[in-house]
């Protein structure tokens, strides 16, 4: 199902949960990187979206969650508004500013 802005909810998300009412995207927060790295692993295990086939671990999540909003990347997850806790899918860009660009 596509979310727009080049996100996705993964499809077995939508197997699991063919209730699924409303979806939001929203800025990623801190707290979500249990959530985030269990999906990240889920779609990075399907060895086709990926570049590898092992998601983060939850402190690398919890360091790549913390950085991008450090550095205002945008980082957007979507959630469903039955089970807001839960990540469903994801976009994020970062950019890479070579250190004479950087502030």
């Amino acid at each position: 199902m596509n979310m727009g802005s080049g996100a996705d909810v993964h499809p077995s998300v939508l197997k699991e949960r063919p209730e699924m009412s409303e979806i939001e995207i929203r800025t990623v927060r801190e707290e979500d990187a249990a959530s985030f790295c269990s999906t990240v692993d889920a779609v990075a295990q399907e060895g086709r979206w990926l570049g590898g086939s092992k998601g983060k671990t939850l402190a690398e999540a919890q360091a790549y969650i913390t950085e991008n909003l450090a550095a205002e990347n945008p980082h957007f997850v979507a959630v469903d508004h039955a089970d807001p806790e839960t990540i469903i899918g994801w976009a994020d860009s970062v950019r890479m500013l070579p250190d004479s660009r950087r502030h």
